[in-house]
């Protein structure tokens, strides 16, 4: 995923849990992974939602694919192991 977004009109309907679940339930098929997220600091709700869905902050920053840095965002990261069933 490069961003999550829900329109105005369809938030607080538990839509970005449910993806961010289907995520995690897809990779404890697969053999596990790992899902890293940046959230803008000032973000209260989305920082919200990926704590409640397991992700856990491990920088006070953001480091993007192309090197630039956002001191603005946090990285956080949800580690998904495989399901033993």
């Amino acid at each position: 995923m490069c961003a999550l977004e829900t329109d105005p009109i369809y938030r607080n309907q538990g839509f970005a849990e449910q993806l961010l679940n289907a995520v995690k339930r897809f990779l404890s098929m697969q053999d596990g992974g790992r899902v890293y997220a940046h959230v803008s600091k000032v973000n209260a709700a989305s920082l919200a939602l990926h704590r409640k869905c397991g992700f856990n902050v491990i920088k006070n920053h953001a480091v993007f694919l192309d090197g630039s840095v956002e001191y603005g965002s946090l990285t956080l990261l949800l580690e998904c192991k495989k399901s033993e069933t």
